[in-house]
């Protein structure tokens, strides 16, 4: 099942009223909505790298949706993370190894690979 939402540009104005969900921020709000079919479900979701939103991967974690994404820096590191602890932490592993950084967010535990 897929779900499909079409979002405005910002040349022009708005002509739908806000959407409540909208609270949380546009893309945590973006990814709720098309997800809302498979909360409680304890399914997986992979993100690409633009839904790398901390916030929003934990508010689908309590919503019962798992969700990974991918770290990219574009213009700035996502909110929450912390570049300089990642690059200290994973300065002396060999390429191939896997290790990751615990958080905290909200109450919700999170890794950082």
């Amino acid at each position: 099942m897929y779900h499909l939402e079409m979002i405005e540009g910002q040349d022009e104005q708005p002509t739908q009223a806000a959407d409540p969900m909208n609270e949380h921020g546009k893309t945590c709000s973006i990814l709720l909505q098309l997800c809302k079919s498979i909360f409680h479900t304890g399914k997986v979701v992979i993100l690409g790298s633009s839904f790398c939103v901390l916030k929003g991967l934990i508010k689908l974690q309590k919503k019962g949706v798992f969700a990974l994404a991918s770290i990219q820096k574009h213009t700035y590191w996502p909110k929450y993370t912390n570049r300089d602890e990642m690059d200290k932490h994973m300065k002396h592993k060999d390429i191939g190894d896997c290790d990751s950084l615990h958080g905290k967010l909200d109450n919700v535990l999170y890794d950082l690979f």
